[in-house]
């Protein structure tokens, strides 16, 4: 039976077309349409053809209906599952910026609408941004001329407060040689409107320590101000001695944290002795004031490194200050040295530098039972109650300030506090402080926002 059909399959010489096999399936071939179907009969491979073709039909109309019909039905439960997640995702990721938003919107209409000038408009504006933000978070460096102008003006801002300053600061002086370390402390008080200083140390009582005579020598070699250490013009002279200098600008931090300035010059050797081989200066960045200073000598075999830094600074009125600060010593002591100092301004009446045996100042303890004392005096005539009246501690005293509603009131507050020693009282009627405002109205201060008041200090109540 086999040969049979593989005699008869052999046979065949005629197939029919795709065409034919498509009239076929939908019955439009009836003169043809016994011929193809008893061939497929016979033919394993035209009926094949016939099944992919009839299946192909099948397909593509259950597609089409299903297109016509609209989206399918899903679950409800599965709805519900999908929103959930999507929600979850939503809140893992959070809403993006209004930034990144504007900028992917922007981008896909470049890109979309393929507007090749839009797209390079873009483009620039981005980098001009990213290079104006690069530029803004880089540091700006400032040259040493700016720098010095920068602390001569915020020095002159701070004299022109004051009708009669007196600049008051204290240092502490350090000298390295030979692997030994040095210190003293060096109180100065600058008379800028008389044009005379004084100045202590804190040494032993019968002498003045070396480190600080050579130091004043190092001042009189190179004609400096010893009564300003730390200003702008002794920086010129010292960058000036310096042969083959190079002047560098960096940024540091003090002790505290504070951000600074320091300028750096440094010289090329060989060094005569006594010569300056390299200089400091370092200024607080946040009000343009000198805070530091380090000379490098050369000694004998040896660089000496004279270390100058500022512990206290303060600029006062000439009446707040103690007499004793300025007034005449006594004569023959064998432990005060005069300075002869070269200064900028003409040369000051007293320049004297005395041991802190002979303390002119009164100690902490004398200066808190003096405030004890006035905040008593103040509170038996019930000077608290009213208009406000300042008690501070100021330079070797105690300063009340304030201003009352009469002459009487003020003669009263007055008699309270005679007698208190280290107490320095200005107290005025509103007539008075009137008179000195020039006819304005006088606004009463709260005690802790008058001028000078020290608010970061815990004070005694009155």
């Amino acid at each position: 039976m086999f040969s049979f059909w593989r005699h008869r399959l052999f046979r065949q010489t005629w197939h029919p077309s795709f065409e034919e096999l498509m009239l076929h399936l939908d019955g439009e071939s009836a003169s043809n349409g016994g011929r193809v179907g008893t061939h497929t009969k016979n033919c394993w491979s035209c009926r094949l053809r016939l099944e992919k073709i009839d299946h192909a039909i099948s397909e593509f109309m259950e597609s089409r209906n299903a297109s016509f019909a609209g989206p399918p039905a899903l679950p409800r439960q599965a709805l519900q599952s999908f929103a959930a997640r999507l929600d979850r995702l939503d809140d893992e990721c959070g809403s993006p910026s209004l930034f990144s938003g504007l900028v992917r919107e922007y981008a896909e209409g470049l890109f979309t609408q393929r507007a090749s000038p839009r797209l390079a408009f873009f483009l620039a504006s981005l980098c001009l941004i990213v290079v104006a933000f690069v530029r803004l978070n880089l540091p700006q460096s400032v040259s040493a001329k700016e720098i010095l102008f920068q602390v001569r003006q915020a020095e002159a801002r701070q004299l022109m407060q004051l009708s009669a300053p007196i600049v008051y600061e204290k240092f502490q002086l350090r000298r390295s040689f030979r692997s030994r370390l040095e210190t003293v402390t060096w109180e100065i008080w600058n008379d800028t409107r008389n044009n005379r200083m004084r100045q202590r140390v804190n040494a032993t009582p019968t002498a003045i320590p070396a480190v600080l005579e050579d130091y004043a020598e190092v001042f009189r070699r190179h004609q400096a101000d010893l009564g300003r250490p730390l200003s702008p013009s002794n920086y010129e002279l010292w960058r000036g001695s310096i042969t083959q200098e190079s002047e560098k600008v960096f940024e540091g931090r003090l002790p505290d944290g504070v951000r600074a300035t320091i300028l750096k010059v440094s010289g090329r050797g060989p060094f005569p002795i006594g010569a300056i081989v390299g200089v400091e200066f370092t200024v607080r960045a946040a009000d343009w004031h000198p805070v530091g200073q380090r000379l490098l000598i050369q000694k004998q075999d040896e660089v000496v490194d004279y270390s100058l830094g500022e512990v206290a600074f303060d600029v006062m009125a000439l009446n707040t200050v103690p007499s004793s600060i300025f007034a005449e010593l006594a004569p023959a002591s064998a432990r005060t040295l005069e300075t002869a100092v070269r200064r900028f301004m003409p040369v000051p009446v007293h320049s004297d530098l005395w041991p802190a045996e002979a303390d002119l100042l009164p100690t902490e303890a004398e200066l808190t039972a003096a405030e004890v004392e006035a905040r008593y005096a103040l509170h038996s005539v019930r000077a608290c109650i009213g208009r406000p009246i300042a008690i501070r501690v100021g330079v070797g005293q105690i300063e009340v300030e304030g201003v009352v509603d009469s002459d009487e009131r003020k003669a009263e507050v007055l008699l309270a506090m005679r007698g208190i020693p280290h107490v320095a009282a200005e107290v005025r009627s509103v007539a008075e402080a009137v008179e000195n405002l020039g006819g304005r109205e006088l606004i009463s201060t709260p005690l802790n926002q008058l001028p000078g008041a020290d608010t970061t200090k815990p004070r005694l109540p009155i």
